[in-house]
């Protein structure tokens, strides 16, 4: 199941609404509240998938980083699909993201996805179908993430990384505050 992270209310709620349980340091951001529920409902090895506005992945206020932390250090973020802007259109241009992990252990590495297109016209209203459609090659990526992982892992370095796809471990993501925004890793 899919859950979109922007509950249709404001971004906002009062401080004294928000409940011990979720906190996530004084924020009343209603996406890393929400988030956070449901990293704490998950059983463990409970999976998720959720899309999120960006900002959710390289915030740099204390309860972003911390959030980002606590996913990345006390669960495993296996992988974080970036969708094309105004993939939403008409009803929001927020630019998003899917973010996929699993509940507990701690996470070795991150495979980030990129998609520039996702089958439709990238217009206001967003419901014109087009040739170009980055999602299946994704999909089959992440499937065979282990096997993608290990190509990575063997390429050269130094010569150009075509895939749309790339990885990065949790050492690198801890030296960029936990930072989820595939952009900061993308291969040049």
């Amino acid at each position: 199941h899919v859950v979109l992270a922007n509950p249709p209310f404001s971004g906002r709620v009062d401080r004294d609404r928000i409940v011990e349980d979720v906190k996530v340091g004084t924020t009343t951001a209603t996406e890393l509240l929400f988030l956070k529920y449901m990293l704490d409902s998950l059983r463990p090895g409970g999976r998720c998938s959720v899309i999120v506005p960006e900002g959710v992945l390289f915030g740099s206020t204390g309860a972003h980083k911390e959030l980002r932390r606590q996913l990345i250090e006390n669960n495993r973020v296996e992988a974080v699909l970036s969708l094309p802007g105004g993939v939403f259109q008409p009803y929001s241009g927020v630019k998003t993201s899917v973010l996929f992990f699993r509940k507990g252990g701690s996470t070795g590495h991150v495979q980030f996805l990129h998609a520039d297109d996702d089958g439709y016209k990238l217009d206001a209203n967003h419901d014109t179908p087009i040739e170009a459609d980055d999602l299946p090659a994704l999909i089959e990526a992440f499937a065979t993430r282990d096997a993608a992982r290990a190509r990575w892992e063997a390429r050269d370095p130094a010569a150009e990384w075509s895939q749309k796809w790339w990885f990065a471990d949790a050492a690198t993501l801890r030296a960029n505050d936990f930072n989820l925004s595939g952009s900061r890793y993308r291969p040049m």
